[in-house]
């Protein structure tokens, strides 16, 4: 299989899963009230990777599509990170507390490291290319 092939058919799998969340979680009424921004944002993520697999835009745009996903992430993270839930699973043989402090202690990194990840893609998009010359002031 050749390389841009192999990219479009990952994009549609991508985009055919963010209308799989959708339709099954929005749609199907099983999120609860309050919570049909995680269902959107997990969707999101999956849109923009289908976008960006599909086009294979290059530059600003694709820094664009990254620090966009990378927001989404991090927000993801935090809410897990943060709030007084449970975090499902665990190590076993341990105290479920510490299955739960660790769990929320990971999500939080993970969190924190996709924010720092969003600055650098948005500060790449915004920020001018060093190699192009038009945007070299002249003296």
């Amino acid at each position: 299989m050749n390389d841009i092939k192999q990219r479009h058919q990952a994009g549609l799998i991508c985009l055919g899963v963010a209308v799989l969340i959708v339709l099954t979680n929005l749609i199907g009424k099983s999120v609860p009230a309050g919570n049909e921004w995680l269902i959107l944002a997990s969707a999101a993520v999956f849109f923009l990777c289908g976008i960006q697999l599909l086009t294979d835009v290059k530059g600003r745009i694709s820094y664009l599509l990254g620090g966009t996903v990378c927001v989404l992430f991090a927000a993801l993270g935090f809410y897990v990170a943060f709030p007084n839930g449970t975090v499902s699973g665990g190590i076993p043989l341990i105290p479920a507390s510490w299955n739960q402090t660790i769990g929320h202690f990971l999500f939080g990194c993970g969190a924190v490291i996709a924010a720092g990840l969003a600055v650098y893609f948005f500060t790449k998009a915004v920020k001018p290319a060093e190699s192009d010359p038009a945007q070299k002031p002249t003296n």
